[in-house]
Order: C-alpha cells, then structure tokens, then sequence
C-alpha cells in the first residue's frame, strides 16, 4: 500500500510564479476526527523550552480536543524564529516537547512565547531538514537555505530570518481550493517541485494558501514557466508508489519517511498507522 493512498491529479492552475495541480485521494483513509488550526485561533500555547535550546520548544494543547500541529510550520518569537522538525498529535491537555530548527541565525535573545502566524517554511527549507536528517546536518542545511532564500530575495543581514521572505510571499494571489481536495502538486518555475497531501480534505483547506506561499517564496525569476500536467501526474504516481515506515514522534501519532529515486517524503500517522498527511519533495 502507497503512503497514503492512490492519487489523481487535475488540470494546472497559475497562481503568479507557481503552477498548481489538485489532487484527490481515490479512497481517502478517515481523519476528520482530529482538529487542525493553522493560525493563532487553536488553543495552543508555544513556548521556548525549560531550560531554552535551539532544537526544542514546549507545545501545550489547552482544547477539549486532540490538535495536529504540522512538520514544517514556522513559530515566529521567543529567542529565535523555529520551524516544526515532525508533526505532533496532542491529545486534549496535553504539553510536550517538540523537536524544531532554527529559522533566524542572527538573534537569540527576547520572550519565551511563540506566535502562529499560519505559515510554513519555504518548500527549499523543508527539503533541507529532510536531506539533512539522516547526515546529522540538518540545522546546519536550514541555515543555508535560508540564507539562500534571503539573497534571491535581496534582503540584507539584519534579523536573517525566514519570516521576511514569507511576508514578501504572502502577495501570492491564489484561488482557493477545490470541492473535495486533498492535496496539491505545486510546480515553481517550471519544474514541479513537491507533493502535499492530507487525508482530510478539511485539513487540505485549511492549509490550502499557506502551502503556496511556502512555494512562491522559492520561485526566482517571478515569471510564469509552464509546466506540463504530464509531470504532475508522473510525480504522482512516482509518490503513490511509495510506502512510508513509521518512526516515533512526540505526541499520539507517529512519522512516516520514505524515499526513491527523484522523491523524498516525510509526513504523519494516526495513533492506528493511519496517514494522515505526506509532504513529498521532488530530489
């Protein structure tokens, strides 16, 4: 069985420099009954660790009602900007401590609490905590996609955050999401880049938007490249083929990871085994 269940994917939709394909799972697996918020409107509480350190900070649900929190969402404040290292599944009450990587090297100083500002990291920061994972380099390759970003995007030095180049972004014009979607291709530039699915097509909506944000602040030349549905939908496939295996993670679910040639791919699990969400990045 594929990570998540055989895809089908549609006709592309330009949103400026990204080309975007929805996509619908033929025989989507249940996961409705977990909430999911993307902005500051869920009850959770994120704070710097006790004592502070730069790969951990505290994630307290204070809903009636089991929260995911995402891999890659960026949590803006405390002594630095972080972005969230593997999704988390907090059960009502529940406060843990959630493996992060810094997104701002130039600042480690200011309050413990974090905001959510509904963002996720560049797709080019994610893929570089996936590719860093296994070599024990990964905050050292986020620090440079970062600063890599922020050069494409002429921004000088002072603060070195992420969260400026997302704020450029964040002007995408983007339609939103289609009936029944699950997920999306997003090509930049031309070239198809990654693969985000959720099983809830709920979920899916909720971080419709965000998701192409995290692709523009990638795009270089802000012109549109086409980009063939053909490529979409081997790519597809390419992630339908794969089979994620589980690993621990904080909280109730667990973490997927699996790779093959061209792609590599991380996402979340249900307290069953059950995928709940696959972000697969084009190698």
């Amino acid at each position: 069985m594929g990570m998540i269940g055989r895809l089908h994917v549609g006709a592309g939709i330009v949103a400026g420099p990204v080309t975007w394909f929805p996509v619908w799972i033929e025989e989507p697996p249940p996961a409705d009954e977990f909430d999911l918020v993307l902005d500051g409107s869920a009850p959770l509480i994120v704070v710097e660790a006790d004592p502070p350190s730069v790969d951990a900070l505290g994630i307290t649900n204070v809903s009636a009602a089991p929260v995911w929190v995402l891999e890659g969402e960026t949590f803006p404040g405390g002594m630095q900007d972080r972005v969230l290292a593997s999704s988390v599944l907090l059960a009502p009450g529940e406060a843990t401590r959630v493996p992060v990587h810094c997104v701002e090297a130039q600042r480690w100083a200011g309050s413990r609490a974090h905001t959510r500002m509904g963002r996720f990291a560049p797709l080019s920061v994610r893929g570089a905590m996936l590719s860093g994972v296994a070599e024990g380099s990964a905050q050292s390759r986020v620090w440079e996609a970062v600063a890599q970003r922020r050069r494409a995007r002429g921004l000088g030095s002072p603060g070195a955050s992420v969260r400026e180049v997302l704020e450029l972004a964040q002007a995408l014009q983007a339609s939103a999401s289609l009936a029944g979607q699950h997920g999306v291709v997003v090509s930049i530039d031309g070239r198809v880049a990654a693969l985000e699915v959720f099983a809830s097509g709920r979920h899916y909506a909720a971080c419709h938007r965000a998701i192409l944000i995290a692709a523009a602040a990638d795009a270089e030349g802000g012109r549109v490249k086409p980009c063939s549905a053909r490529s979409a939908r081997r790519f597809a496939r390419a992630v339908s083929a794969l089979s994620g295996m589980r690993e621990p993670a904080p909280g109730l679910g667990g973490r997927l990871s699996a790779s093959a040639e061209g792609v590599a791919a991380s996402g979340a699990c249900d307290p069953d085994g059950v995928a709940v969400h696959a972000l697969a990045l084009a190698a």
